[in-house]
């Protein structure tokens, strides 16, 4: 059985969704740059203090000095800024390297190929990002110009490994990602918050609506908002006021229009454009002693061919009709007249029958016929004595 969810439920679901995703969203494309500042920090970091080691060794490397006592001073800076130091000449020759000393330091390869060191011995800092073949770990390099008596003379470069860096992105990525689960958290309750007051003014409109949909068309709203909830109420309640204004007024007219047809002598019969009886009032219900007759074809309330032509050719012409039929089940004479009425919006037209009782009139004529010619016949010996005399 599926479990419907409130519209509130909803509401605050889809709000909270759609924060999710933007605030996703946002992390991926703000991830990138995160790591991409703390890559540029870093390189900051290194190529400010590789223009401070060019300083310390300017003029050591202009004026030539004991490589064991440049050496010590690189591995003095490494301690202090803990990363590695190196100092290159400006032929590529390892001049001294904190990682590596005595032979070691010998059998490092010559760097004038690598990008960073040719970069700085063109008078420009550079930087880059390789596995060391040194350490045989991944670094990143600054490298700066060591300038003596405006020549460049050597190249300071300071390398540091990735894990520090990569470490500072993830405690970026863990803030960044904290940030944003509090933002999440936070829109989820405002939009509780929110709703809560939105859910109950929509759940009082519907109960009204609810009470309109069972007849209850005094049921109102309380307005206590000036959004457009609050708008949507007013309209409910003057629509339901108009609805109750006019649904008595066809009260009224309903029971005018019941009063005029009872009160009538003459029988009326009304038929949609299908032939069903949709009115029948009670003076032609008693005549002709009809049961039930609303809701069924006129064939099935009066079997008289005659009636039933005057229907029909009304329902397809549009035109009055009248005529006199004797009813043979009742043995009375009526005056039957039978005019079209509009039907409902897009349905074709109805008609409408009334039965004038004219029995008693055929009666009476036929009783003056009767003594026309009976005083005819009784006058016409005398006339015709006295014609002869």
């Amino acid at each position: 059985m599926r479990t419907r969810l409130s519209l509130r439920g909803r509401m605050v679901m889809t709000a909270v969704a759609a924060a999710g995703f933007a605030l996703a969203v946002l992390l991926l494309l703000v991830g990138p740059t995160l790591d991409r500042r703390a890559r540029d920090q870093a390189f900051a970091g290194l190529t400010a203090e590789a223009r401070l080691m060019a300083r310390v060794v300017e003029e050591q490397l202009g004026r030539g000095t004991n490589p064991e006592a440049l050496d010590s001073v690189v591995d003095a800076a490494s301690r202090e800024v803990d990363a590695r130091v190196t100092v290159i000449a400006p032929d590529g020759k390892v001049l001294a390297d904190s990682a590596a000393s005595g032979t070691d330091l010998e059998n490092v390869a010559n760097h004038a190929d690598r990008p960073e060191v040719q970069g700085a011995l063109a008078g420009q800092t550079s930087r880059a990002q390789r596995r060391s073949a040194t350490v045989g770990t991944e670094l990143l390099y600054a490298a700066v110009p060591v300038r003596f008596g405006g020549r460049v003379v050597g190249v300071a470069r300071l390398s540091r490994g990735i894990e520090g860096i990569e470490e500072q992105s993830r405690d970026l990525w863990r803030a960044a990602a904290l940030a944003l689960a509090l933002a999440l958290l936070a829109t989820g309750v405002l939009s509780v918050l929110l709703s809560s007051s939105l859910g109950r003014s929509l759940e009082e409109i519907m109960e009204t609506a609810r009470q309109y949909a069972k007849g209850n068309l005094a049921a109102r709203i309380r307005v206590g908002r000036d959004d457009e909830l609050g708008e949507l109420a007013r309209i409910i309640n003057q629509s339901a006021d108009q609805l109750q204004g006019r649904m008595a007024e066809i009260a009224r007219d309903r029971g005018r229009t019941d009063a005029i047809l009872s009160a009538m002598d003459d029988g009326v019969l009304a038929v949609d454009h299908r032939g069903t009886v949709i009115l029948a009032n009670p003076s032609l219900v008693k005549a002709m002693d009809l049961r039930d007759p609303l809701g069924r074809h006129y064939l099935e309330v009066i079997r008289q061919r005659e009636v039933g032509s005057l229907i029909e050719e009304v329902l397809r012409t549009g035109e009055r009709r009248e005529a006199e039929v004797e009813l043979l089940q009742l043995r009375r004479f009526f005056t039957i007249t039978v005019v079209p009425f509009p039907g409902e919006s897009g349905t074709p037209h109805g008609a409408i029958l009334t039965f004038n009782d004219a029995t008693e009139r055929r009666r009476l004529e036929h009783i003056r016929r009767d003594f026309v010619a009976n005083a005819s016949h009784e006058l016409r010996t005398p006339l015709t004595s006295i014609r002869g005399f």
